[in-house]
């Protein structure tokens, strides 16, 4: 995003067709953010997507609800690790900040690289009762 938040709403015009195919009705869970990234850039380009998702909403159904039913507590940031390091790096990092009563959510990341972040966040959805999770990102970097 290069803190260049109307590009959320760009994004969120073509993710709204996925959206639409891929979980209609699903709630919306943005994949948390470091607390100390979101502190050092201002705010969440995930959270700034989410939003964008709901607003520019033109679907025939009634938007998606969007919630942030999960928590990140700080760890090192995942750029530079493999696969297994990030799983470690995430271990009791990332939990339910709320109980989630949806049989189907959809989480929304901007990029994935591993799947780990991916990984962690449905292990914890699927713990806290939640059937299936789908995922959606605007990247993958391999």
């Amino acid at each position: 995003f290069e803190n260049r938040r109307g590009l959320s709403r760009y994004f969120a015009r073509r993710l709204n067709a996925g959206i639409g195919r891929l979980a209609p009705g699903s709630l919306i869970i943005p994949v948390p953010f470091r607390p100390s990234a979101k502190r050092r850039r201002g705010w969440d380009q995930i959270e700034q997507l989410c939003r964008a998702v709901k607003s520019e909403w033109a679907g025939d159904r009634p938007p998606p609800e969007i919630t942030g039913a999960l928590r990140r507590k700080n760890g090192r940031a995942q750029k530079a690790l493999d696969y297994s390091g990030r799983m470690s790096n995430l271990d009791g990092r990332i939990s339910l900040r709320r109980p989630v009563s949806a049989g189907a959510v959809l989480l929304i990341d901007d990029v994935m690289t591993t799947g780990a972040t991916l990984d962690c966040c449905a292990f914890v959805l699927k713990e806290g009762g939640v059937k299936r999770v789908d995922c959606l990102t605007l990247a993958i970097d391999i």
